[in-house]
């Protein structure tokens, strides 16, 4: 008897859990935020048509950049220090951020322990957040 009311009692909660991500999904289908979500090894990103209007938005300014500069990174980098983003120069930057599994270029706000990482890494103040930066190795132009 007792496994006939396990049996039921998890069919309920499977309907249950079922009407509440249909519930969700139709919530963010109306409000236009329904996307695709990639899982990796260390992290998970959710892509919205939001975000993917903003990563079109900044591949064509980037593509305007790169003509205006001629593909010169050293211009590009200066324009966008110019435009109030940090830009730090690093030596082995590649090696010290593969650490927490990102890349030279340029960094979304971190939080958390990679926050700390990176703050320690620019001499910056010890926070648990950071704003949005490039960071370049020393060495490359």
């Amino acid at each position: 008897m007792a496994s006939f009311m396990d049996k039921f009692k998890q069919a309920m909660l499977d309907k249950k859990k079922k009407a509440l991500i249909k519930s969700i999904k139709e919530k963010q289908i109306a409000q236009g935020i329904s996307g695709k979500q990639i899982v990796t090894a260390n992290d998970t990103v959710t892509i919205n048509a939001k975000a993917q209007e903003a990563i079109d938005s900044v591949r064509a300014k980037m593509v305007e950049l790169n003509k205006r500069f001629k593909g010169n990174p050293s211009k590009i980098l200066e324009y966008v220090k110019n435009n109030g983003t940090k830009v730090y120069r690093i030596e082995n930057a590649d090696t010290m951020l593969s650490k927490i599994h990102e890349h030279t270029g340029f960094l979304i706000p971190l939080q958390g322990a990679k926050a700390m990482f990176v703050n320690t890494l620019i001499g910056g103040k010890m926070a648990s957040g950071t704003d949005a930066m490039f960071i370049v190795d020393a060495d490359k132009d």
